[in-house]
């Protein structure tokens, strides 16, 4: 059995649910996951039956997690908070390696990932090493980001229980700790870039070549997104299984943003199948924390608001409404199945 791993904050708590419901309504068999809650209010919900039916689910704590690894503990206080969780990411992923037996497989996911497959068939695709990792996939025109981000995305990393998975997690933890910055620099950027380390500490490492998994804002302009006879996204002719919703945030009740500077349109597939999936899910989630919880996140349409008091401000507010016009920036609302809006209702 697969145990996928992932970590998340009550900021990102309605992102995280959405991620292990979508894992539970595509997997072939009831899957089981290990998730670090990095506050108490996090922890609360996810301990609640009803936050992810169907889902055999172990919360661990910050707290738990610096008992067991006390040198997170240490640097804790020399980090910004995002630079802090880059830093957890291989001790979440040795946490999860401690929990399968021989023959099983953890799986570390960002919690912005939404599952439209079951992954198992990826997971477990033949000819698989102890490790699996994804390459950014960027296009041609894009490819110097690998310079600066690196060659493999963090977002999805499959281990087996085998030394060469935990050598390569030793190592990561190491450097994890030395620095973890989460702006490029010539020693890497956050935990992502010491992903590069690992074919020269082992053999036993798979690139996984599938395009519909972990598929991203950063790679979809080189794939051709299409629909099969049953209304099922395609990439490249191969079903998509995990999409990662980088650059997506919510901004208002109902209101969501995706941001595409740099990587071209959002082609229709994209918006109306994909995004118009996820969107009025992380709505209706929303609404049903609020109802059982009694909380929300909040939002504020900051991005949007007129403000004029330099050049730089007008530049930047003309700019976000040509990205508007010409679809690389597209504003969503959650309170129907497909709710992509083209205007500047709220610019």
């Amino acid at each position: 059995m697969t145990l996928y791993a992932t970590y998340f904050d009550s900021n990102f708590l309605v992102r995280g649910i959405a991620a292990l419901r979508s894992l539970v309504r595509h997997a072939g068999t009831p899957p089981r996951a290990l998730v670090l809650a990095l506050d108490d209010r996090c922890a609360d919900v996810l301990r609640a039956p009803e936050a992810v039916p169907g889902l055999t689910l172990e919360v661990m704590t910050i707290g738990e997690m610096e008992a067991r690894y006390p040198s997170l503990r240490e640097v804790r206080p020399t980090r910004s908070a995002v630079e802090y969780y880059f830093t957890l990411t291989p001790f979440l992923c040795e946490a999860a390696l401690e929990r399968v037996a021989s023959g099983e497989r953890a799986v570390y996911m960002d919690a912005d990932l939404f599952f439209f497959a079951d992954p198992e068939p990826a997971v477990r695709a033949p000819g698989q090493a102890d490790i699996t990792v994804v390459e950014h996939r960027f296009p041609d025109r894009l490819r110097h980001l690998a310079d600066a981000y690196g060659r493999f995305n963090v977002g999805w990393l499959t281990f087996a229980s085998a030394p060469a998975a935990r050598v390569c997690i030793d190592d990561w933890k190491r450097r994890c700790l030395d620095w973890c910055g989460d702006q490029p620099d010539v020693r890497g950027f956050a935990d992502q870039k010491y992903l590069e380390h690992w074919p020269v500490l082992t053999d036993s490492l798979t690139v996984l070549e599938h395009p519909g998994v972990n598929l991203a804002p950063w790679n979809v302009a080189r794939f051709h997104l299409a629909l099969d006879a049953a209304g099922q996204v395609t990439v490249d002719g191969q079903r998509l299984i995990v999409f990662h919703f980088h650059r997506f945030q919510r901004i208002a009740t109902d209101l969501y943003e995706a941001d595409y500077a740099g990587f071209g349109r959002l082609p229709r597939v994209l918006t109306e199948r994909i995004y118009g999936t996820y969107v009025p899910e992380l709505a209706a989630i929303e609404r049903e924390v609020l109802e059982r919880w009694g909380w929300a996140p909040e939002g504020r349409l900051v991005r949007f608001a007129r403000r004029f008091r330099s050049l730089r401000d007008s530049a930047l507010y003309l700019l976000s409404v040509w990205r508007l016009l010409t679809g690389e920036r597209v504003l969503m609302r959650g309170d129907h199945s497909v709710g992509i809006l083209r205007s500047l209702k709220y610019v």
